[in-house]
């Protein structure tokens, strides 16, 4: 039997690790979830350096109980030739917090790390055109068709290992 996918959307727009820090104690349905998504940072780059923003990140998976997993998306590639001011975004600096980010996610068993970004880009490595809404940033229908579509492969293999994980026996 197939059971429909049933999940809870805490997303604000212009939010930022620290928005998600302060209300992150109230989110009571996180110790029943099968998995937690977490797609946020972007906006951060506006007002964080990389290294207070992987300091959040560390926070917010601690914050979650370890025995569900956690999938951390990666900040997804900008159109920085749509963009003519990217508020301390750019494509290098994603690039970097996104390799510190996967890091992050291998320091624990809970730990999951999603990367759509490649699948995104044009021939110059920005997000492409057709996967935007016309401003650089945000992804249109056919660009979240991808995001969504990665997100959920990795949610079945966090699951499937965090199942397994469970099964182990564990000797102390």
């Amino acid at each position: 039997m197939i059971h429909p996918l049933i999940n809870c959307n805490y997303g604000i727009g212009s939010d930022t690790t620290f928005g998600v820090l302060q209300r992150l104690p109230a989110y009571k349905s996180i110790e029943r979830a099968s998995a937690v998504v977490i797609a946020i940072g972007v906006n951060d780059m506006k007002y964080r350096s990389n290294e207070d923003i992987l300091h959040n990140y560390s926070v917010i998976a601690d914050q979650i109980p370890k025995n569900i997993p956690v999938i951390f998306s990666a900040i997804l590639p900008l159109d920085e030739e749509v963009r003519e001011e990217c508020q301390g975004r750019n494509q290098n600096r994603i690039k970097r917090l996104n390799f510190k980010l996967e890091e992050l996610t291998k320091i624990s068993t809970n730990l999951f790390f999603v990367n759509a970004g490649q699948l995104l880009v044009d021939a110059k490595g920005n997000l492409a055109d057709k996967f935007h809404d016309g401003d650089g940033i945000h992804l249109n229908s056919q660009g979240n068709a991808i995001w969504i579509q990665q997100l959920q492969k990795a949610i079945k293999n966090a699951q499937q290992k965090n199942s397994a994980d469970a099964k182990k026996p564990h000797f102390n």
